[in-house]
């Protein structure tokens, strides 16, 4: 437990540290991230010694909007610039109070589930929490016009990751309002294809840009990116419709998700375990 614990912050000393030497101060943002994963992370260590006053469920939860907010302040970063370059169109300007109320509601949900042994969450507030999260990524993602990005396919999965997320977050906020609706099961609308995308299509651009190639995937990169996200309709919507058939279905949606991932390690695992092609470090 101590090795485990120890590991995040280890890593956030790490990752601090050259960062102030080269004075990135604006990257720093990921240190107190690592510091409240470590504080979710003993959570759950708290919850499996004092189970009636800290909840397994919840801290899961808190840990993944703590991605989910990483998530969110990355795409903000890159996705219009990403963008405009692969499209040749102009970039399109961040909006700061659209960023502060998307970034701003996620990071309020992830403090009020961190606080849950503090508090009585009222699901009412949180699930309106969740919605206004969803609405104004949702605006930001508009912005960023992912209806021109159909022939990059680099391009079109990030965006649509993107919108698994908004599509998450309006889930699990609807949930809180209709008893109807999961919330346990609609989290994974953003897990598998909010997270699963965006981690699948941010590291398929960058292991081509940090291994000296160019920025065009394999032809069969648009299968392993369409892939991911039917295993995300697959593992939320299907059980709707076939609830008879509800371990089938999420056995489906795994092997689709292990299909997905495959193919990325088959194009991706021998251009990272060789050195650049123009002889650059890294």
């Amino acid at each position: 437990m101590i090795l485990d614990i120890s590991f995040l912050p280890t890593v956030a000393i790490f990752f601090g540290k050259p960062i102030i030497k080269i004075k990135q101060y604006r990257n720093l943002f990921f240190v107190p991230l690592l510091i409240l994963f470590t504080l979710v992370n003993i959570e759950f260590y708290l919850a499996l010694i004092s189970p009636e006053n800290f909840s397994i469920q919840l801290s899961g939860y808190t840990g993944v909007m703590l991605i989910t907010l990483l998530m969110s302040v990355m795409v903000g970063r890159v996705s219009p610039m990403f963008t405009a370059n692969g499209t040749q169109t102009p970039k399109v300007a961040n909006i700061p109070w659209l960023d502060k109320v998307t970034n701003g509601s996620l990071a309020i949900i992830t403090f009020y589930l961190l606080l849950h042994p503090l508090l009585t969450l009222n699901y009412q507030i949180l699930g309106g929490l969740f919605i206004v999260a969803a609405i104004s990524q949702a605006i930001r993602i508009a912005r960023w016009r992912p209806w021109k990005t159909m022939k990059h396919s680099l391009l079109w999965s990030l965006h649509l990751a993107v919108i698994f997320i908004s599509l998450g977050l309006l889930s699990i906020g609807l949930s809180y309002f209709s008893s109807d609706l999961s919330s346990s099961h609609l989290w994974h609308v953003l897990t598998i294809g909010g997270m699963g995308g965006l981690i699948l299509a941010m590291t398929s651009r960058v292991s081509l840009g940090h291994t000296g190639r160019p920025l065009q995937p394999a032809k069969t990169m648009f299968i392993a990116f369409s892939l991911v996200f039917i295993a995300a309709i697959v593992r939320n919507f299907l059980p709707l419709i076939l609830p008879e058939s509800i371990l089938t279905i999420y056995q489906i949606s795994a092997v689709i998700w292990y299909l997905s991932f495959g193919i990325f390690i088959l194009h991706y695992a021998p251009m990272l375990l060789k050195g650049r092609l123009d002889g650059r470090p890294g």
